[in-house]
Protein backbone atom coordinates (compact mmCIF):
# COMPACT_ATOMS: atom_id res chain seq x y z
CA UNK A 1 0.00 0.00 0.00
CA UNK A 2 1.24 3.47 -0.89
CA UNK A 3 2.23 5.83 1.95
CA UNK A 4 -0.33 8.40 0.81
CA UNK A 5 -3.09 5.76 1.04
CA UNK A 6 -2.14 4.98 4.63
CA UNK A 7 -1.87 8.63 5.59
CA UNK A 8 -5.20 9.48 3.96
CA UNK A 9 -6.88 6.78 6.05
CA UNK A 10 -5.34 8.23 9.21
CA UNK A 11 -2.98 5.30 9.62
CA UNK A 12 0.71 5.57 10.34
CA UNK A 13 3.31 5.24 7.63
CA UNK A 14 6.64 3.77 8.72
CA UNK A 15 9.59 4.42 6.40
CA UNK A 16 12.63 2.17 5.87
CA UNK A 17 14.45 3.76 8.82
CA UNK A 18 11.57 2.97 11.18
CA UNK A 19 10.39 6.59 11.45
CA UNK A 20 6.62 6.85 11.80
CA UNK A 21 4.54 9.51 10.08
CA UNK A 22 0.92 10.51 10.66
CA UNK A 23 -1.21 13.42 9.53
CA UNK A 24 -3.23 15.63 11.80
CA UNK A 25 -6.03 16.37 12.01
CA UNK A 26 -7.19 12.93 11.05
CA UNK A 27 -9.08 12.69 7.74
CA UNK A 28 -12.84 13.05 7.96
CA UNK A 29 -13.52 10.19 5.53
CA UNK A 30 -11.58 6.98 4.94
CA UNK A 31 -11.32 7.45 1.16
CA UNK A 32 -11.01 10.61 -0.91
CA UNK A 33 -13.88 11.45 -3.23
CA UNK A 34 -12.74 11.14 -6.81
CA UNK A 35 -14.18 13.13 -9.70
CA UNK A 36 -13.89 12.97 -13.46
CA UNK A 37 -14.39 16.05 -15.61
CA UNK A 38 -16.27 15.69 -18.87
CA UNK A 39 -16.80 18.24 -21.58
CA UNK A 40 -19.55 16.16 -23.06
CA UNK A 41 -18.49 12.64 -24.08
CA UNK A 42 -21.17 10.12 -23.12
CA UNK A 43 -18.40 7.52 -22.79
CA UNK A 44 -16.77 9.63 -20.07
CA UNK A 45 -20.09 9.85 -18.20
CA UNK A 46 -20.56 6.08 -18.42
CA UNK A 47 -16.96 5.34 -17.40
CA UNK A 48 -17.32 7.64 -14.40
CA UNK A 49 -20.47 5.75 -13.39
CA UNK A 50 -18.81 2.35 -13.83
CA UNK A 51 -15.85 3.53 -11.75
CA UNK A 52 -18.04 4.96 -8.99
CA UNK A 53 -16.60 8.46 -9.24
CA UNK A 54 -18.43 11.75 -9.40
CA UNK A 55 -18.71 13.73 -12.61
CA UNK A 56 -17.99 17.43 -13.11
CA UNK A 57 -19.41 19.01 -16.25
CA UNK A 58 -20.55 22.24 -17.87
CA UNK A 59 -22.79 23.44 -20.70
CA UNK A 60 -20.08 24.18 -23.25
CA UNK A 61 -20.28 20.95 -25.23
CA UNK A 62 -23.93 20.02 -24.86
CA UNK A 63 -27.42 21.36 -24.22
CA UNK A 64 -29.38 20.69 -21.04
CA UNK A 65 -31.41 18.05 -22.87
CA UNK A 66 -28.25 16.30 -24.06
CA UNK A 67 -26.79 16.60 -20.57
CA UNK A 68 -29.91 14.98 -19.08
CA UNK A 69 -29.38 11.93 -21.32
CA UNK A 70 -25.70 11.71 -20.34
CA UNK A 71 -26.56 11.98 -16.64
CA UNK A 72 -29.12 9.19 -17.09
CA UNK A 73 -26.42 7.01 -18.68
CA UNK A 74 -24.04 7.89 -15.81
CA UNK A 75 -26.68 6.91 -13.24
CA UNK A 76 -27.40 3.62 -15.06
CA UNK A 77 -23.69 2.76 -15.14
CA UNK A 78 -23.32 3.76 -11.49
CA UNK A 79 -26.25 1.54 -10.45
CA UNK A 80 -24.87 -1.35 -12.54
CA UNK A 81 -21.55 -1.03 -10.67
CA UNK A 82 -23.34 -2.24 -7.51
CA UNK A 83 -22.51 0.84 -5.49
CA UNK A 84 -25.14 2.34 -3.22
CA UNK A 85 -26.72 5.67 -4.11
CA UNK A 86 -26.91 7.44 -7.46
CA UNK A 87 -23.43 8.92 -7.73
CA UNK A 88 -22.81 12.66 -7.86
CA UNK A 89 -23.00 15.07 -10.78
CA UNK A 90 -21.84 18.68 -10.46
CA UNK A 91 -22.74 21.17 -13.17
CA UNK A 92 -20.69 24.36 -13.44
CA UNK A 93 -22.88 27.22 -14.63
CA UNK A 94 -21.62 30.75 -15.30
CA UNK A 95 -23.40 33.09 -12.88
CA UNK A 96 -23.75 36.77 -12.07
CA UNK A 97 -26.75 38.04 -10.11
CA UNK A 98 -27.85 41.67 -10.15
CA UNK A 99 -31.06 43.71 -10.12
CA UNK A 100 -32.08 42.49 -13.57
CA UNK A 101 -30.67 40.94 -16.73
CA UNK A 102 -29.64 44.29 -18.24
CA UNK A 103 -27.67 45.26 -15.13
CA UNK A 104 -26.06 41.81 -14.96
CA UNK A 105 -25.13 41.94 -18.62
CA UNK A 106 -23.55 45.39 -18.25
CA UNK A 107 -21.35 44.08 -15.43
CA UNK A 108 -20.64 40.58 -16.71
CA UNK A 109 -20.29 40.86 -20.50
CA UNK A 110 -16.68 42.06 -20.60
CA UNK A 111 -15.28 39.68 -17.91
CA UNK A 112 -17.22 36.78 -19.45
CA UNK A 113 -15.91 37.68 -22.90
CA UNK A 114 -12.33 37.80 -21.58
CA UNK A 115 -12.79 34.46 -19.86
CA UNK A 116 -14.13 32.89 -23.05
CA UNK A 117 -11.25 34.35 -25.06
CA UNK A 118 -8.78 32.84 -22.58
CA UNK A 119 -10.56 29.48 -22.85
CA UNK A 120 -10.45 29.65 -26.63
CA UNK A 121 -6.78 30.63 -26.42
CA UNK A 122 -6.06 27.44 -24.47
CA UNK A 123 -7.52 25.43 -27.34
CA UNK A 124 -5.52 27.43 -29.87
CA UNK A 125 -2.27 26.85 -27.99
CA UNK A 126 -2.92 23.14 -27.50
CA UNK A 127 -1.20 21.15 -30.27
CA UNK A 128 -3.98 19.95 -32.51
CA UNK A 129 -6.57 21.40 -30.13
CA UNK A 130 -10.06 22.20 -31.40
CA UNK A 131 -9.20 25.88 -31.74
CA UNK A 132 -5.98 25.26 -33.66
CA UNK A 133 -7.63 26.12 -36.99
CA UNK A 134 -9.70 29.12 -35.81
CA UNK A 135 -8.77 32.48 -37.36
CA UNK A 136 -9.25 35.78 -35.50
CA UNK A 137 -12.52 36.76 -37.19
CA UNK A 138 -13.98 33.33 -36.55
CA UNK A 139 -12.72 33.42 -32.96
CA UNK A 140 -14.52 36.75 -32.34
CA UNK A 141 -17.76 35.28 -33.70
CA UNK A 142 -17.40 32.14 -31.58
CA UNK A 143 -16.73 34.14 -28.41
CA UNK A 144 -19.56 36.62 -29.07
CA UNK A 145 -21.99 33.79 -29.77
CA UNK A 146 -20.92 31.86 -26.66
CA UNK A 147 -21.16 34.99 -24.51
CA UNK A 148 -24.69 35.69 -25.75
CA UNK A 149 -25.67 32.05 -25.19
CA UNK A 150 -24.47 32.11 -21.59
CA UNK A 151 -26.02 35.51 -20.87
CA UNK A 152 -29.41 34.63 -22.39
CA UNK A 153 -29.87 30.87 -22.09
CA UNK A 154 -27.16 28.71 -20.50
CA UNK A 155 -26.04 30.89 -17.61
CA UNK A 156 -27.53 32.30 -14.45
CA UNK A 157 -27.48 36.03 -15.21
CA UNK A 158 -29.87 38.68 -13.98
CA UNK A 159 -32.07 38.71 -10.92
CA UNK A 160 -32.91 35.67 -8.85
CA UNK A 161 -36.31 35.65 -10.57
CA UNK A 162 -34.59 35.77 -13.99
CA UNK A 163 -32.48 32.72 -13.15
CA UNK A 164 -35.12 30.50 -11.54
CA UNK A 165 -36.39 28.96 -14.80
CA UNK A 166 -32.90 27.66 -15.64
CA UNK A 167 -32.32 26.49 -12.07
CA UNK A 168 -35.58 24.52 -12.27
CA UNK A 169 -34.58 23.00 -15.63
CA UNK A 170 -31.22 21.99 -14.17
CA UNK A 171 -32.95 20.34 -11.20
Amino acid sequence: MCSSDLLWRGEAFVDDSGAEYRIFPRPVRPEPRLWLTSGGSVDTFENAGKSGVGILTHLLGHSLDELAEKVARYRQAYAASGRPGRGQVVLMVHTYLDEDLDAAERQAREPLTQYLISSLDLGVRSPGGPGARVNQARARLVVESACNRYLRRDGLFGSVADTLPLVRRIE
